[in-house]
């Protein structure tokens, strides 16, 4: 997995959690939309710590995580 990559997957979830906020039956519901706002601030955080984030230091945090 490469950092590009990662960044169409934080992309696809947002469009993913938009679409699917549009279409809920609770979107009204406040537990409902503090769920989104969470979602959407954890995205917020993947996002900038992507820009930091290279290729090969992404795939050491990979093997770091395994052991």
């Amino acid at each position: 997995m490469t950092v590009i990559n990662l960044m169409k997957g934080v992309n696809d979830l947002r469009y993913f959690i938009k679409k699917a906020s549009k279409h809920m039956p609770d979107k009204n519901n406040r537990g409902f939309i503090d769920g989104v706002c969470h979602l959407n601030d954890v995205l917020d955080g993947i996002e900038s710590m992507m820009k930091y984030v290279d290729d090969i230091m992404l795939n050491y945090y990979k093997r770091k995580d395994i052991e």
